[in-house]
């Protein structure tokens, strides 16, 4: 698991929003990550808590794996991907 994911592990999504061209994952110790690029959440009904588990990196992008078969994809082109701006903790 890379940095980001490690930073991530554990922690329950509390919400998703975007504002203006950023997407904001908030958690619930309080910290958010915003990304600058889009974001397509699946949230299985009725299945565990929303706990990241993983954090692996895809063709187009990377997804944010959580309990229960939820997961959220964020769409990145190829030359933001290794770019660390795009994402940010806080």
């Amino acid at each position: 698991m890379n940095f980001l994911g490690k930073r991530l592990q554990g922690k329950l999504v509390t919400s998703i929003s975007k504002e203006n061209d950023v997407c904001i994952a908030a958690f619930d110790d309080g910290t958010a990550m915003t990304v600058n690029t889009a974001v397509s959440p699946w949230f299985v009904a009725e299945a565990e808590p929303p706990r990241v588990t993983d954090f692996v990196r895809r063709d187009h992008g990377y997804r944010i794996i959580l309990a229960g078969q939820s997961y959220i994809d964020i769409s990145a082109d190829e030359n933001l991907i290794v770019s660390p701006e795009i994402f940010h903790l806080r």
